[in-house]
């Protein structure tokens, strides 16, 4: 459990959170794979930008990244390297955006700024001015 909320939460996620994803989850250990597969590149940024279409998405916006500012196991560096990539892709200001939650660790929408994060992705969905990073 110790290692779980030093992992994946903030110290100040809530006991209920931290137990329900652990139930929830497939296994206690997650497969090694799981991390060496995010060393290489998996999808080419231009690519993925041309197949995303949506009537029902605002035009323009393509990718909503939130990232959590606790994230222990992404880190910023590399958050912001697959962020300029995409945003070096994309054909517009609004094709794709990044928010920090500067107090949320890995598990974003499980962490302490669930409401936020989620209030985000409504507003972005919406068409909506969200502050980017």
């Amino acid at each position: 459990m110790a290692q779980v909320r030093n992992k994946f939460f903030s110290p100040e996620a809530s006991e209920d959170a931290v137990n329900g994803w652990l139930s929830d989850s497939k296994g206690r250990l997650e497969s090694i794979r799981v991390s060496i597969e995010h060393m290489w590149p998996f999808a080419d940024p231009t690519d993925v930008l041309a197949t995303i279409h949506s009537d029902a998405r605002p035009v323009g916006r393509k990718i909503l990244s939130i990232s959590g500012g606790k994230d222990a196991l992404i880190s910023k560096d590399l958050t912001r390297e697959t962020f300029d990539a995409y945003r070096s892709a994309s054909q517009g200001e609004e094709e794709i955006m990044h928010v920090s939650l500067a107090h949320s660790a890995h598990h974003v929408m499980l962490d302490v700024a669930y409401e936020v994060c989620a209030e985000l992705i409504i507003k972005w969905i919406e068409g909506k001015d969200i502050e980017s990073s």
